[in-house]
């Protein structure tokens, strides 16, 4: 009988946990020369900053807000980021999500002016507080928490 209830207290501990993605805490991670950010909310709407090491050329560092909702692909999206009433405005592409019903708003540093503008993000997330995302196409308004951004964000660039 003891030996059952070890191996099922085992199981369940090796089995997935919800405390493996965290809703409303920023968790990080790093494979393949690419450090990413992402804070994710209770419908698993989601923030994700792609940032590679200097060493990985092959993808530029990225920053990829997934959120419910429906449209086809366009260039040039205004996306407001507001980090503790201090207003960011971000050009982002939209493109339909992997998942059915959601979309992603999505900007690639591949030039200066988008790179700076992916710098002024992570230093101001890194501040704490909460962050607020104004989407342009169905006038919503996503929430994310901003606790354990800094430490997050540490392998993304801020200068």
């Amino acid at each position: 009988m003891r030996r059952a209830l070890l191996i099922v207290a085992g199981a369940a501990l090796a089995a997935p946990s919800a405390q493996a993605q965290p809703v409303g805490r920023w968790i990080s991670g790093f494979g393949q020369g690419m450090h990413e950010a992402v804070v994710r909310d209770v419908r698993w709407q989601e923030v994700r900053f792609s940032c590679p090491t200097p060493q990985q050329t092959r993808f530029p560092p990225a920053v990829t807000l997934t959120v419910q909702g429906r449209g086809a692909e366009s260039e040039g999206r205004l996306v407001l980021f507001d980090v503790g009433g201090r207003s960011i405005p971000v050009e982002m592409r939209r493109q339909p999500a992997a998942e059915p019903g959601r979309v992603e708003y999505r900007l690639e540093a591949t030039d200066d002016a988008s790179r700076a503008r992916m710098v002024e993000l992570v230093r101001a997330l890194s501040g704490g507080g909460r962050l607020v995302i104004g989407t342009p196409d169905d006038g919503g308004r996503h929430g994310f928490s901003l606790r354990g951004s800094a430490e997050a964000l540490a392998g993304c660039p801020r200068a």
